[in-house]
């Protein structure tokens, strides 16, 4: 049944090309379908007709009757209409093209292209834009969000600068546009753009970004506007109590980061990781850039708990957010622009999604709403496990860089930044006052080292339990957590008299 469909959406777009519209359009489509592949869930391709029609003909018709009757605005509007026109030169792209196929169990390919003349003068079209090697994979494990884009502004800025003196606002505004830091900027900005956003959680999430700066033209004007805040190439941004971002200087480009972790090499990158090995093996291992997004199911739980106090936005959430991860590779041609994505979820179903959405989204919410009226707790008690354990990879990092000693409360966990504020808002450490090295806990896995003091999970009657070796326990109990703890884990009476004042302290 597929292929019958795939044979006649074929026969369709060949007859729609040749016969409706000019010879071109057949060619146009020969040579934007040869880059997609004419099987699996979805084929489309289409001409940019409607486009050039509403650019070209619409936009200035629209500016034509409000400045009707107003030869002063006509006068102003006209030009510049005219300038923003050749900017854009949509006549330059000719035709899209689209496919998704499903290449394997749980991973779906999507191919898309855009044909364009390569040697027309638009802002979105970069004659320079060549391939190289685009290493997307040694990105670190924990990547949530990562791109890499070459960005030629000294191009743009080149055509700009053309159209704006032939309009009335040159006048007004050349003096800005003619400044010579302006112009040294803009002129030597070519080359890569670069964000990267990472973390486990929303509770350790770090930051990187990078912009091209080959001459050293960009470091210069920061330099001058921040004066004596720049030491050793590098400027500290505080942004709160516990955040800053650093500003680093260095030789080609400017970056700008929140953890230093993320200038070297990390220990573990995508390419160990199952689900992106079998990415690599569809992605063009050359292009222009890349883009990387990835939603694990621990951050949906922790984003659902940000959200806890509006459960309108937690339903949405449960609605439309799954685990997902995505990877693409943009590629230039000789007469075109080419993506190759790679994904766990269907490129086809997500498109017949954003198309029936208008009509389809207010029944399917009448439907589930009430179905998830109890997920604020779920979340809330997902996010208690999930800081309990960090807390306990926290405990651990402390131990194996302070001779096997254990911290003498959370305050130390933070101050060395084994771990943010915010995963130990909720717990309470329960650990020796003296100190203690792991080895002298003889029995690691039924000792308590910290519980969650957050009342009201899911029943009113759960106790979360963090022990020594890094593993939490669930546990109702109607008790008090002292007298549980002590029945649980049958603890000594000075560990009941720690614990008891521990909980006391944390009132």
């Amino acid at each position: 049944m597929r292929e019958i469909k795939v044979l006649f959406t074929l026969l369709c777009g060949l007859m729609l090309s040749s016969v409706c519209l000019a010879n071109s359009a057949a060619e146009n489509f020969r040579n934007a379908t040869r880059y997609i592949d004419p099987n699996g869930e979805m084929y489309l391709y289409t001409n940019t007709v409607g486009i050039e029609k509403l650019v070209n003909e619409m936009l200035p018709a629209t500016v034509k009757i409000f400045t009707q009757g107003d030869p002063q605005a006509a006068a102003i509007a006209d030009p510049t209409v005219k300038a923003v026109l050749n900017l854009l030169n949509v006549k330059a792209f000719r035709a899209v093209a689209f496919s998704s196929v499903e290449a394997e169990k749980d991973l779906y390919i999507s191919k898309e292209f855009v044909l364009f003349d390569r040697n027309a003068k638009s802002i979105f079209i970069d004659p320079t834009a060549k391939n190289k090697p685009l290493n997307w994979a040694a990105l670190p494990a924990d990547t949530r969000i990562a791109f890499r884009m070459n960005l030629n502004l000294a191009y743009i800025w080149k055509l700009v600068k053309k159209e704006v003196a032939a309009t009335p606002w040159y006048k007004q505004f050349g003096e800005i546009i003619e400044h010579p830091e302006l112009n040294l900027v803009l002129n030597n900005f070519h080359g890569d753009i670069e964000l990267l956003v990472t973390g486990t959680s929303l509770n350790d999430v770090a930051c990187f970004a990078s912009i091209p700066d080959n001459n050293g033209h960009i470091a210069a004007a920061v330099k001058k506007a921040v004066g004596d805040q720049v030491k050793n190439n590098t400027v500290v941004i505080p942004m709160g109590p516990s955040f800053t971002i650093t500003v680093k200087f260095m030789p080609g480009k400017i970056v700008a980061y929140t953890s230093p972790k993320l200038l070297a090499p990390p220990k573990k990158t995508l390419a160990s990781l199952p689900r992106y090995q079998k990415m690599a093996k569809y992605l063009p291992a050359n292009g222009t850039d890349y883009f990387v997004l990835d939603i694990p199911e621990e951050v949906i739980i922790l984003l659902k708990a940000e959200f806890k106090k509006q459960p309108e936005i937690v339903k949405l959430i449960d609605l439309f957010l799954k685990p997902v991860s995505i990877a693409s590779v943009g590629v230039a041609q000789q007469d075109g622009y080419r993506t190759v994505a790679a994904s766990n979820i269907s490129f086809a179903q997500v498109g017949q999604v954003i198309q029936c959405g208008g009509t389809t989204f207010p029944v399917i919410a009448a439907m589930l709403l009430p179905a998830l009226d109890s997920a604020r707790d779920r979340a809330r008690a997902a996010n208690c496990l999930n800081c309990l354990k960090r807390l306990g990879i926290g405990i651990n990092l402390y131990a194996s860089d302070n001779n096997d000693y254990l911290p003498a409360d959370l305050k130390v966990i933070v101050q060395k930044a084994y771990l943010s504020p915010e995963v130990l808002k909720h717990l309470v450490y329960i650990g020796p006052y003296e100190k203690t090295k792991l080895g002298q806990i003889q029995n690691p896995s039924r000792y308590p080292i910290a519980i969650c003091k957050r009342d009201g999970h899911h029943d009113g009657k759960t106790i979360n339990v963090l022990l020594l070796d890094g593993h939490v326990e669930t546990h109702k109990t109607s008790e008090s957590p002292v007298l549980f703890l002590t029945r649980i884990y049958n603890l000594k009476t000075k560990d009941v008299e720690r614990i008891t004042r521990r909980l006391e302290e944390a009132q």
